[in-house]
């Protein structure tokens, strides 16, 4: 079975978002709108050199982005009191923090895709390469998504948002230097942390 990742493109609609009842904000009052909790499963399993007493990484990994819908809901405000246009940037906005999550992820595993041609006299240093590639790349999603968040004034703040959202694209859209093929012969892209420290912003 060949390795995969699951979700990366994955386009959110309300229907995606739980819904809570609850009654909608008083005049003054801000409430957050909604909330996109996306989590990310990666598997893999040192295995034996033939003939050695060495260890590699097996060839099938597999990694899955998606929705945790114990904690992504919607308040039930938002469909009878907001409009059409700003429903529809509150979902632009929840769609980049599910895209921020997601491309961390696919950093992580092709991070971990690399580690198939080393060597290892021990499983143990296996399970440490990928344990740095993870935290260089998905354990920061919560600092980035809080930043996100901040910055945007969670998508109100119009000229912010277009920014990260041209940020995020460019980290779907632009190949990574020096040219690094797939294995389908796609382009590796550049990683989102990449993307963001070519914009001035640092994690």
């Amino acid at each position: 079975m060949p390795s995969s990742l699951e979700g990366l493109f994955r386009k959110l609609e309300w229907t995606d978002f739980a819904v809570r009842q609850e009654a909608a904000p008083k005049a003054g009052q801000i409430a957050v709108a909604a909330r996109t909790d996306t989590k990310n499963t990666l598997t893999f399993a040192p295995g034996t050199i033939p003939g050695t007493k060495k260890f590699r990484l097996a060839d099938t990994v597999l990694s899955r982005i998606f929705l945790d819908p114990s904690g992504t809901f919607k308040k039930s405000w938002i469909t009878s009191t907001m409009s059409q246009t700003d429903r529809d940037e509150l979902l632009a906005h929840e769609q980049g923090h599910y895209d921020i999550h997601a491309l961390l992820t696919r950093d992580y595993f092709l991070r971990v895709m690399k580690l198939k041609s080393k060597e290892y006299s021990h499983p143990a240093a296996l399970v440490a390469d990928v344990t740095s590639a993870q935290q260089a790349t998905v354990d920061k999603s919560g600092t980035v998504q809080a930043r996100y968040d901040t910055v945007t004034s969670t998508g109100t703040n119009k000229a912010e948002q277009a920014k990260w959202k041209r940020i995020i694209a460019s980290a779907f859209d632009t190949p990574a230097t020096p040219l690094e093929l797939m294995a389908n012969g796609n382009p590796v892209k550049i990683e989102l942390i990449t993307a963001f420290s070519n914009n001035g912003i640092t994690f």
